[in-house]
């Protein structure tokens, strides 16, 4: 049982440092459980770590609606809940036809859980060291930048801990078979014609035959990564505060992937985080062929007028 209490000890110690702050007694806890593997050994962890009371800690679900036993898994996890003695919260989300079924769920998660929770209070997400590795992996691929999942987060709003993020798979079905938990199988999971699962499948195992520390160096590139990020904002919030009214457009940089960096660190300076490349190459190539340029996507508007760029929510 040593691989339980290790495991327990980590969780407790990534808790921890919330608990120690001073609105932390009055937060809630809640643990983001799907009914898989991940999910439910984080909150058996949470719950047996001795560091968050009972009382403190509250499960929330979301029922996406995508498979057929979606209902089941709910339920499922209700009674999972209530064999802990939990608060449980669930949601049945009803996602538009159009667009990217996995960025709608997201969005709509997101949307139930900052409805849900309190101020104060944050979510628990199961994501861990193979899911980190997985999703650079997949940016790289993507040509999109290095970025990894912090420990600590805001997403969408919401205050998001990820106490398993140096925690691999393997450590998580030990766990789990150790103390003999019941989790659900998603069929999705097999289905390599997703991306992320082909390279849990079949490329991933791969590279830690090869590299078996894969995990660990690009968990730290990917932090190396962040703190450049974090840099990066830091001068685009002097930039900010020295041009409220907007950015010049004379001050975008050369050539179009250095504009369209620099860009997106002001868009996101103004709490836009949802925008694509493919709106902010729009509007670059706007910009610079001489039109009226204006963009926008779901939530927000990037437009130039007199010289200047500026972010504006879309109205509805």
């Amino acid at each position: 049982m040593d691989s339980v209490q290790g495991l327990r000890s980590r969780v407790g110690a990534r808790l921890d440092s919330l608990t120690r702050q001073p609105s932390a007694p009055a937060s809630t806890f809640w643990v983001g459980l799907s009914g898989g593997l991940d999910s439910s050994v984080l909150l058996d962890a949470v719950v047996h770590c001795g560091v968050v009371k009972r009382e403190a800690l509250a499960v929330i679900h979301v029922n996406h609606g995508l498979a057929e036993a979606a209902d089941e898994w709910a339920e499922h996890c209700r009674g999972l809940a209530q064999g802990y003695g939990l608060a449980y919260r669930s949601t049945r989300l009803s996602l538009p036809g159009a667009g990217n079924v996995e960025a709608n769920a997201r969005a709509g998660r997101y949307q139930f859980f900052a409805e849900t929770i309190s101020p104060g209070d944050c979510v628990l997400t199961a994501h861990h060291a193979d899911d980190q590795l997985e999703t650079v992996l997949l940016k790289m691929l993507q040509g999109r930048a290095i970025k990894g999942m912090a420990a600590s987060a805001r997403v969408a709003g919401v205050p998001v801990l990820r106490p398993l993020l140096e925690t691999s798979r393997d450590e998580l079905l030990e766990y789990a078979h150790s103390l003999k938990l019941s989790w659900i199988e998603d069929p999705s999971n097999r289905d390599t014609d997703f991306d992320r699962n082909y390279l849990r499948q079949a490329i991933v195992p791969k590279l830690l035959d090869r590299w078996p520390q894969v995990r660990t160096r690009v968990a730290d590139l990917a932090n190396d990564q962040a703190a450049l990020d974090a840099t990066a904002r830091w001068g685009m919030t002097r930039y900010q505060r020295d041009h409220p009214e907007g950015m010049a457009v004379d001050d975008l940089p050369e050539p179009a992937d250095r504009a369209r960096i620099w860009l997106r660190l002001y868009i996101e300076a103004q709490g836009h985080y949802e925008v694509t490349d493919a709106v902010i190459d729009e509007f670059l190539r706007q910009v610079f062929s001489g039109q009226k340029a204006r963009v926008h996507w779901r939530s927000g508007v990037l437009e130039l007028k007199a010289g200047l760029i500026t972010v504006s929510a879309l109205e509805k």
